[in-house]
């Protein structure tokens, strides 16, 4: 079978990135298919190529999707995600979920910049060039004790060394796994932010 992706992004993530639009779609719309590469393997069904206009959803209906008002919220994120691709795609989603969100592909840029006591919450990837995710949290913490942290990886590896590091997190809300749903990374981090159930 082949399968289409446009990137590694597309591969682990049920929704579509238009980088200049700004806009993710749920479907491909039919000006994405001119632009997939074939590839091979096994991926989600939701990348099949599509062989009938009927299953493709036109741009009108998909863009009005995402028409809803955003909601304001005062939380403020920091993102750091040496994965450019998956980081403007989470950054996007957090802020059409109302957050204000502030986006790093690079760890030791983003602890140039850190400013103490702004952030609500950290959302860091582990793995990363130069500084992986524990490192970046240990010396923020220096400058930042209060600062609360959600990790993120698509190794598992990494997750009994997040249990020996740091003991006193709960894996459920601290450790994401990727690839995971926009819907499970927002209710995620409402919970870790403890939002009210009804509100996640």
């Amino acid at each position: 079978m082949t399968l289409y992706c446009k990137s590694k992004l597309l591969c682990e993530y049920p929704q579509y990135y238009d980088n200049n639009k700004g806009v993710l779609f749920s479907s491909p719309p039919p000006f994405y298919l001119s632009y997939y590469k074939p590839l091979h393997g096994s991926v989600s069904s939701s990348f099949e190529r599509i062989n009938s206009h009927k299953s493709m959803v036109t741009i009108s209906n998909t863009a009005a999707q995402f028409s809803d008002s955003i909601p304001t919220n005062s939380e403020h994120i920091l993102l750091v995600d040496d994965e450019e691709d998956i980081a403007r795609l989470f950054k996007r989603a957090l802020e059409r979920a109302g957050f204000i969100v502030d986006m790093y592909n690079d760890p030791l840029q983003s602890l140039s910049n850190y400013r103490t006591g702004i952030y609500d919450l950290l959302l860091l990837d582990i793995k990363m060039p130069e500084m992986n995710g524990f490192e970046l949290y240990k010396r923020i913490k220096q400058i930042d004790a209060n600062s609360k942290v959600c990790f993120m990886t698509a190794f598992e590896e990494y997750y009994d060394e997040f249990k020996e590091i740091f003991p006193d997190l709960k894996d459920k809300e601290c450790f994401i796994r990727k690839p995971i749903s926009i819907n499970d990374l927002i209710k995620s981090i409402k919970s870790h932010l403890n939002y009210p159930r009804d509100a996640q």
